[in-house]
Formats: structure tokens, C-alpha cells, sequence
């Protein structure tokens, strides 16, 4: 019985951190896609950072592009 507790508890805090990880690296994506005017595509925590894909708008007579920038902790 108590083993099933530890498994719970262990397996429930596992569980919650995920989540936490993964809303700041949406942040650090929006943050991004403000500065540079940018519309975020993707999002996706890497293991020491946040992966983020934007694509930037049209300027200056070019054609709007897709970038992929990885942020670092």
C-alpha cells in the first residue's frame, strides 16, 4: 500500500510539471512573435530550451518566410 502511494505521488508530480514546462515555452513563443510582428506555428520544449517556428510577415516587396529560432533557458 504505501508503495502504491510513493508511485501516486511520484507519477502526479511528473505529471503536473509537464504542463508548467510547456506554457513557458508558449510564452517564450508569443514573446518572440510580438517583438518581431511574427505569427508563432509551432512551439515545442526541448531539453534545455524551447524550439519556436514563426512565420515573419511581408516587407519591403518580399514574400512573408518561416523561421525557426531556438531559445535557451
Amino acid at each position: 500500500m504505501k508503495n502504491s502511494i510513493n508511485i501516486f505521488i511520484i507519477l502526479t508530480a511528473i505529471l503536473f510539471a509537464v504542463p508548467a514546462h510547456a506554457a513557458s515555452c508558449s510564452d517564450i513563443a508569443n514573446d518572440l512573435a510580438d517583438d518581431l510582428k511574427a505569427e508563432v506555428l509551432s512551439a515545442k520544449a526541448t531539453g534545455d530550451g524551447c524550439k519556436v517556428k514563426l512565420k515573419l510577415p511581408a516587407s519591403n516587396g518580399k514574400q512573408s518566410r518561416i523561421v525557426t529560432r531556438t531559445i535557451n533557458n
